[in-house]
Protein backbone atom coordinates (compact mmCIF):
# COMPACT_ATOMS: atom_id res chain seq x y z
CA UNK A 1 0.00 0.00 0.00
CA UNK A 2 3.22 2.61 0.29
CA UNK A 3 2.69 3.52 -3.57
CA UNK A 4 -0.74 4.45 -2.87
CA UNK A 5 -2.47 7.81 -1.64
CA UNK A 6 -3.28 8.23 1.87
CA UNK A 7 -7.04 7.32 2.71
CA UNK A 8 -8.40 6.69 6.18
CA UNK A 9 -7.03 2.98 8.07
CA UNK A 10 -11.10 2.70 8.28
CA UNK A 11 -10.65 1.73 5.07
CA UNK A 12 -8.11 -0.77 4.97
CA UNK A 13 -9.96 -2.30 7.99
CA UNK A 14 -12.98 -2.90 6.53
CA UNK A 15 -11.93 -3.88 3.23
CA UNK A 16 -9.60 -6.46 4.64
CA UNK A 17 -12.89 -7.57 6.80
CA UNK A 18 -14.83 -7.69 3.80
CA UNK A 19 -12.35 -9.55 2.18
CA UNK A 20 -11.90 -12.54 4.49
CA UNK A 21 -15.28 -12.96 4.67
CA UNK A 22 -15.81 -13.01 1.00
CA UNK A 23 -12.87 -15.47 0.38
CA UNK A 24 -14.78 -18.65 -0.11
CA UNK A 25 -16.67 -19.66 -3.00
CA UNK A 26 -20.74 -18.48 -2.44
CA UNK A 27 -21.69 -22.24 -3.90
CA UNK A 28 -19.82 -23.99 -1.27
CA UNK A 29 -21.34 -21.23 1.44
CA UNK A 30 -24.76 -22.65 3.01
CA UNK A 31 -25.28 -19.15 4.08
CA UNK A 32 -25.07 -17.90 -0.17
CA UNK A 33 -27.56 -20.45 -0.99
CA UNK A 34 -31.18 -20.14 -1.41
CA UNK A 35 -33.99 -21.75 -2.47
CA UNK A 36 -35.56 -19.00 -4.57
CA UNK A 37 -34.81 -16.57 -6.93
CA UNK A 38 -37.44 -13.17 -6.53
CA UNK A 39 -37.64 -11.14 -10.01
CA UNK A 40 -40.12 -8.92 -9.18
CA UNK A 41 -39.03 -5.76 -10.80
CA UNK A 42 -38.80 -2.25 -8.48
CA UNK A 43 -38.56 -4.29 -5.30
CA UNK A 44 -35.31 -4.44 -2.68
CA UNK A 45 -34.89 -7.67 -1.63
CA UNK A 46 -32.52 -6.59 1.10
CA UNK A 47 -34.68 -5.15 2.79
CA UNK A 48 -37.79 -6.60 1.44
CA UNK A 49 -39.84 -3.59 0.44
CA UNK A 50 -40.85 -1.93 -3.07
CA UNK A 51 -37.83 1.04 -3.98
CA UNK A 52 -39.28 4.19 -4.37
CA UNK A 53 -39.81 6.16 -7.55
CA UNK A 54 -36.85 7.79 -8.81
CA UNK A 55 -34.42 4.93 -7.64
CA UNK A 56 -32.55 2.72 -9.32
CA UNK A 57 -33.19 -0.89 -9.32
CA UNK A 58 -30.57 -3.17 -7.61
CA UNK A 59 -31.03 -6.21 -9.61
CA UNK A 60 -32.78 -5.22 -13.04
CA UNK A 61 -30.84 -3.86 -15.54
CA UNK A 62 -31.33 -1.94 -19.27
CA UNK A 63 -28.59 -3.86 -21.72
CA UNK A 64 -30.42 -2.50 -25.22
CA UNK A 65 -31.98 0.16 -26.63
CA UNK A 66 -33.03 2.13 -30.02
CA UNK A 67 -31.68 5.36 -28.39
CA UNK A 68 -27.86 6.27 -29.46
CA UNK A 69 -27.71 8.65 -26.33
CA UNK A 70 -28.54 6.19 -23.57
CA UNK A 71 -25.35 4.43 -22.26
CA UNK A 72 -25.97 0.41 -21.71
CA UNK A 73 -25.41 -1.85 -19.65
CA UNK A 74 -27.44 0.74 -16.62
CA UNK A 75 -29.24 -0.06 -13.96
CA UNK A 76 -33.47 0.29 -15.23
CA UNK A 77 -35.35 3.15 -12.94
CA UNK A 78 -37.79 2.49 -10.86
CA UNK A 79 -40.49 5.22 -11.88
CA UNK A 80 -44.60 5.50 -11.00
CA UNK A 81 -47.26 3.97 -12.16
CA UNK A 82 -49.14 6.32 -14.85
CA UNK A 83 -52.89 6.65 -14.04
CA UNK A 84 -53.96 4.34 -16.72
CA UNK A 85 -51.39 1.43 -15.91
CA UNK A 86 -52.05 -1.16 -13.22
CA UNK A 87 -49.49 -2.28 -10.55
CA UNK A 88 -48.54 -5.68 -9.53
CA UNK A 89 -47.92 -6.73 -5.38
CA UNK A 90 -44.08 -6.16 -3.77
CA UNK A 91 -43.16 -4.74 -7.05
CA UNK A 92 -42.52 -1.36 -9.09
CA UNK A 93 -42.57 -0.08 -12.86
CA UNK A 94 -39.04 -0.15 -14.29
CA UNK A 95 -37.97 2.61 -17.25
CA UNK A 96 -34.60 2.63 -19.77
CA UNK A 97 -35.64 6.62 -17.69
CA UNK A 98 -36.38 8.03 -14.49
CA UNK A 99 -39.38 8.82 -15.45
CA UNK A 100 -42.65 7.24 -17.63
CA UNK A 101 -42.68 9.99 -20.46
CA UNK A 102 -39.22 9.38 -21.57
CA UNK A 103 -39.84 7.07 -24.06
CA UNK A 104 -38.99 6.59 -28.20
CA UNK A 105 -41.59 4.42 -30.42
CA UNK A 106 -39.34 0.89 -31.41
CA UNK A 107 -41.22 -0.77 -33.55
CA UNK A 108 -39.13 -3.38 -35.45
CA UNK A 109 -36.37 -3.10 -36.74
CA UNK A 110 -35.58 -0.83 -33.89
CA UNK A 111 -34.12 -2.14 -31.15
CA UNK A 112 -36.30 -3.43 -28.23
CA UNK A 113 -35.52 -1.56 -24.70
CA UNK A 114 -34.07 -4.94 -23.02
CA UNK A 115 -34.77 -5.37 -19.33
CA UNK A 116 -32.31 -8.04 -17.87
CA UNK A 117 -32.23 -9.43 -14.63
CA UNK A 118 -29.67 -12.59 -13.85
CA UNK A 119 -28.76 -15.08 -11.12
CA UNK A 120 -26.23 -17.98 -10.50
CA UNK A 121 -26.88 -21.57 -10.11
CA UNK A 122 -24.76 -24.13 -8.08
CA UNK A 123 -23.99 -27.71 -8.84
CA UNK A 124 -26.63 -30.02 -7.95
CA UNK A 125 -29.34 -28.17 -10.64
CA UNK A 126 -31.07 -30.01 -13.10
CA UNK A 127 -33.52 -27.71 -14.23
CA UNK A 128 -35.47 -24.71 -13.01
CA UNK A 129 -39.05 -23.92 -13.13
CA UNK A 130 -39.16 -20.14 -14.01
CA UNK A 131 -43.00 -18.14 -12.90
CA UNK A 132 -43.57 -14.96 -13.87
CA UNK A 133 -46.74 -12.53 -14.02
CA UNK A 134 -46.18 -9.01 -16.15
CA UNK A 135 -48.19 -6.20 -17.68
CA UNK A 136 -45.80 -4.27 -19.74
CA UNK A 137 -46.24 -0.82 -21.94
CA UNK A 138 -46.65 -1.54 -25.13
CA UNK A 139 -45.51 -5.30 -25.79
CA UNK A 140 -42.58 -7.73 -25.93
CA UNK A 141 -40.70 -10.86 -25.69
CA UNK A 142 -39.42 -12.80 -22.27
CA UNK A 143 -36.07 -14.94 -23.03
CA UNK A 144 -34.42 -16.97 -21.06
CA UNK A 145 -30.46 -16.84 -22.23
CA UNK A 146 -31.58 -15.69 -25.08
CA UNK A 147 -34.15 -18.02 -25.76
CA UNK A 148 -37.61 -16.94 -26.24
CA UNK A 149 -39.89 -18.14 -23.84
CA UNK A 150 -42.95 -15.76 -24.01
CA UNK A 151 -44.51 -13.13 -26.39
CA UNK A 152 -47.27 -10.38 -25.13
CA UNK A 153 -48.08 -9.85 -28.65
CA UNK A 154 -51.43 -7.57 -27.56
CA UNK A 155 -51.12 -3.80 -27.58
CA UNK A 156 -54.22 -2.68 -26.50
CA UNK A 157 -54.76 -1.37 -23.16
CA UNK A 158 -55.12 -4.89 -21.67
CA UNK A 159 -51.45 -5.12 -21.97
CA UNK A 160 -50.92 -2.93 -18.67
CA UNK A 161 -53.95 -4.24 -17.08
CA UNK A 162 -54.62 -6.98 -14.80
CA UNK A 163 -55.11 -9.95 -15.04
CA UNK A 164 -50.95 -10.07 -15.81
CA UNK A 165 -49.66 -11.99 -18.65
CA UNK A 166 -48.12 -15.21 -17.85
CA UNK A 167 -44.80 -16.74 -18.62
CA UNK A 168 -44.83 -20.07 -17.10
CA UNK A 169 -42.62 -22.49 -19.70
CA UNK A 170 -42.09 -26.09 -18.85
CA UNK A 171 -39.44 -26.67 -16.37
CA UNK A 172 -35.53 -25.74 -18.09
CA UNK A 173 -32.70 -28.11 -17.89
CA UNK A 174 -29.57 -26.03 -17.25
CA UNK A 175 -26.00 -26.41 -15.85
CA UNK A 176 -23.96 -24.58 -12.74
CA UNK A 177 -23.55 -20.99 -13.79
CA UNK A 178 -24.69 -17.56 -14.40
CA UNK A 179 -28.39 -17.12 -16.09
CA UNK A 180 -30.40 -14.53 -17.55
CA UNK A 181 -34.01 -13.71 -17.85
CA UNK A 182 -34.42 -10.60 -20.94
CA UNK A 183 -37.77 -8.82 -21.37
CA UNK A 184 -37.62 -6.80 -24.75
CA UNK A 185 -39.92 -3.81 -25.03
CA UNK A 186 -41.76 -2.94 -28.06
CA UNK A 187 -42.64 1.27 -27.41
CA UNK A 188 -45.59 1.91 -30.08
CA UNK A 189 -47.66 4.40 -28.34
CA UNK A 190 -45.34 7.80 -27.77
CA UNK A 191 -47.23 8.09 -24.52
CA UNK A 192 -45.61 6.14 -21.98
CA UNK A 193 -43.75 3.00 -21.82
CA UNK A 194 -42.35 0.79 -19.03
CA UNK A 195 -42.12 -3.02 -17.36
CA UNK A 196 -43.73 -4.51 -14.04
CA UNK A 197 -42.88 -7.56 -13.45
CA UNK A 198 -43.98 -10.50 -10.11
CA UNK A 199 -42.36 -13.79 -10.32
CA UNK A 200 -39.86 -16.54 -9.07
CA UNK A 201 -37.40 -19.19 -9.94
CA UNK A 202 -36.81 -22.30 -8.59
CA UNK A 203 -35.65 -25.62 -8.79
CA UNK A 204 -38.02 -27.72 -10.93
CA UNK A 205 -35.29 -30.77 -10.01
CA UNK A 206 -34.13 -31.25 -7.33
CA UNK A 207 -37.79 -29.91 -6.45
CA UNK A 208 -37.18 -26.92 -4.21
CA UNK A 209 -33.47 -27.41 -3.95
CA UNK A 210 -31.22 -24.60 -2.42
CA UNK A 211 -29.05 -24.46 -5.56
CA UNK A 212 -29.04 -20.46 -6.18
CA UNK A 213 -26.88 -17.53 -4.90
CA UNK A 214 -28.33 -15.11 -2.74
CA UNK A 215 -27.87 -11.74 -5.18
CA UNK A 216 -25.46 -10.54 -2.27
CA UNK A 217 -23.11 -13.69 -3.44
CA UNK A 218 -23.75 -13.88 -6.92
CA UNK A 219 -23.44 -10.18 -7.39
CA UNK A 220 -24.61 -10.43 -11.26
CA UNK A 221 -25.07 -6.49 -11.59
CA UNK A 222 -22.01 -5.28 -9.19
CA UNK A 223 -24.59 -3.97 -6.68
CA UNK A 224 -23.41 -2.42 -3.55
CA UNK A 225 -24.04 -2.46 0.37
CA UNK A 226 -24.63 0.50 2.17
CA UNK A 227 -27.24 2.35 0.12
CA UNK A 228 -29.51 4.92 1.51
CA UNK A 229 -33.34 4.00 1.44
CA UNK A 230 -32.39 0.68 1.00
CA UNK A 231 -31.16 1.68 -2.42
CA UNK A 232 -28.03 0.03 -3.74
CA UNK A 233 -25.04 2.14 -3.16
CA UNK A 234 -23.30 1.08 -6.44
CA UNK A 235 -23.81 -0.38 -9.89
CA UNK A 236 -21.10 -1.33 -11.59
CA UNK A 237 -20.79 -3.40 -14.80
CA UNK A 238 -18.71 -4.51 -17.29
CA UNK A 239 -17.89 -2.55 -20.29
CA UNK A 240 -14.93 -3.72 -22.25
CA UNK A 241 -12.05 -6.50 -22.11
CA UNK A 242 -8.85 -6.29 -24.36
CA UNK A 243 -6.85 -9.20 -24.43
CA UNK A 244 -3.55 -7.76 -24.06
CA UNK A 245 -0.24 -9.20 -26.41
CA UNK A 246 1.95 -9.42 -23.61
CA UNK A 247 -1.29 -11.76 -21.73
CA UNK A 248 -2.24 -8.80 -19.67
CA UNK A 249 -5.99 -7.56 -20.08
CA UNK A 250 -7.31 -4.20 -19.78
CA UNK A 251 -10.36 -4.19 -18.50
CA UNK A 252 -13.04 -1.59 -18.97
CA UNK A 253 -15.89 -0.82 -15.95
CA UNK A 254 -18.52 1.54 -15.18
CA UNK A 255 -19.37 2.97 -11.73
CA UNK A 256 -21.91 4.47 -10.79
CA UNK A 257 -23.03 6.52 -7.28
CA UNK A 258 -26.37 5.68 -5.75
CA UNK A 259 -24.94 6.70 -2.35
CA UNK A 260 -27.50 9.60 -1.24
CA UNK A 261 -24.58 11.55 1.11
CA UNK A 262 -22.38 12.70 -0.94
CA UNK A 263 -19.28 12.75 -3.23
CA UNK A 264 -17.00 9.89 -3.99
CA UNK A 265 -13.22 11.12 -4.14
CA UNK A 266 -11.41 7.62 -4.61
CA UNK A 267 -12.05 4.27 -5.72
CA UNK A 268 -10.17 1.69 -4.50
CA UNK A 269 -9.36 -2.14 -6.06
CA UNK A 270 -8.49 -4.67 -3.70
CA UNK A 271 -8.05 -8.38 -4.87
CA UNK A 272 -9.89 -10.79 -2.26
CA UNK A 273 -7.97 -12.72 0.07
CA UNK A 274 -5.60 -15.39 -1.44
CA UNK A 275 -5.57 -14.11 -4.88
CA UNK A 276 -2.13 -13.83 -6.90
CA UNK A 277 -3.51 -11.67 -9.82
CA UNK A 278 -2.99 -7.80 -9.39
CA UNK A 279 -4.85 -5.08 -10.42
CA UNK A 280 -3.37 -1.23 -11.37
CA UNK A 281 -3.96 1.18 -10.84
CA UNK A 282 -5.41 0.22 -7.40
CA UNK A 283 -6.49 3.30 -6.44
CA UNK A 284 -8.23 5.83 -8.68
CA UNK A 285 -8.35 9.64 -8.09
CA UNK A 286 -11.66 10.97 -9.13
CA UNK A 287 -11.62 14.42 -10.05
CA UNK A 288 -13.68 16.24 -9.85
CA UNK A 289 -15.49 13.96 -7.10
CA UNK A 290 -18.77 11.61 -8.17
CA UNK A 291 -21.44 12.94 -7.22
CA UNK A 292 -24.83 10.91 -5.99
CA UNK A 293 -26.46 9.32 -9.01
CA UNK A 294 -23.53 10.52 -11.50
CA UNK A 295 -21.31 7.45 -13.21
CA UNK A 296 -17.93 7.10 -14.42
CA UNK A 297 -15.92 4.72 -16.43
CA UNK A 298 -12.21 3.72 -15.13
CA UNK A 299 -10.09 1.31 -16.87
CA UNK A 300 -7.14 -0.79 -15.18
CA UNK A 301 -4.88 -3.78 -16.04
CA UNK A 302 -5.63 -7.03 -14.54
CA UNK A 303 -2.20 -9.41 -14.64
CA UNK A 304 -0.97 -12.52 -13.33
CA UNK A 305 -4.03 -14.31 -14.18
CA UNK A 306 -4.57 -17.05 -17.46
CA UNK A 307 -8.42 -18.05 -18.77
CA UNK A 308 -10.44 -19.98 -16.88
CA UNK A 309 -8.97 -18.41 -13.73
CA UNK A 310 -11.32 -16.83 -10.93
CA UNK A 311 -11.12 -13.17 -10.82
CA UNK A 312 -12.34 -11.37 -8.01
CA UNK A 313 -12.45 -8.49 -6.22
CA UNK A 314 -13.53 -5.53 -4.11
CA UNK A 315 -14.93 -1.76 -5.27
CA UNK A 316 -14.67 0.61 -2.70
CA UNK A 317 -15.88 4.00 -3.07
CA UNK A 318 -14.29 6.63 -0.61
CA UNK A 319 -15.44 9.83 0.49
CA UNK A 320 -12.87 11.76 2.36
CA UNK A 321 -13.41 10.18 5.76
CA UNK A 322 -14.50 6.76 5.77
CA UNK A 323 -15.60 4.23 3.09
CA UNK A 324 -19.31 4.36 2.59
CA UNK A 325 -19.95 1.57 -0.31
CA UNK A 326 -18.29 -2.14 -0.73
CA UNK A 327 -18.70 -3.89 -3.93
CA UNK A 328 -17.59 -7.36 -4.98
CA UNK A 329 -17.13 -7.36 -8.59
CA UNK A 330 -16.03 -11.08 -10.44
CA UNK A 331 -15.92 -10.42 -13.96
CA UNK A 332 -15.09 -13.02 -16.39
CA UNK A 333 -11.72 -13.13 -17.98
CA UNK A 334 -12.36 -13.82 -22.04
CA UNK A 335 -10.16 -16.31 -23.83
CA UNK A 336 -6.89 -15.11 -25.34
CA UNK A 337 -3.91 -16.38 -26.74
CA UNK A 338 -0.73 -17.30 -24.56
CA UNK A 339 -0.37 -18.62 -21.45
CA UNK A 340 -0.21 -16.47 -18.17
CA UNK A 341 0.03 -13.00 -18.17
CA UNK A 342 3.56 -11.61 -16.25
CA UNK A 343 3.99 -9.20 -13.47
CA UNK A 344 2.18 -5.78 -13.82
CA UNK A 345 3.83 -2.30 -13.69
CA UNK A 346 3.90 -0.70 -10.00
CA UNK A 347 0.44 0.62 -8.95
CA UNK A 348 -0.39 3.94 -9.49
CA UNK A 349 -3.46 6.34 -9.46
CA UNK A 350 -5.25 7.42 -12.04
CA UNK A 351 -7.72 10.33 -12.20
CA UNK A 352 -10.84 10.56 -13.97
CA UNK A 353 -11.32 11.81 -17.44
Amino acid sequence: MNNLPKFRTAAVVLLVMVAHASAQDGCNDAKCKTDTVILNTGYNQASGTPYSAGQTDGYWQVVDAPNTTLTVPAPAWVIPAISAWDSLPNSGWISAFNNSSQNQNNDPPLKPYSFQRCFCTCDGVESIDINLQMLIDNYGDVYFDNTLIGSQTNTTTASFHNPAFVVHPAPIAVKPGKHCIRIDLRNNSGVAMGVDVVGTVTSASPKGAAVFLSPACCEPTGNGSNGTDGNPCADISTQKFICQPDGTYSYTFRVANNYGSGAISQILLTPAAGSTFTVSPQLLNLSPPLQSTQSTTEPVTISNVKPGDKVCFFVSLLADDAPCCNVQLCPPLPACAGGSSPSPPPARSKRRR
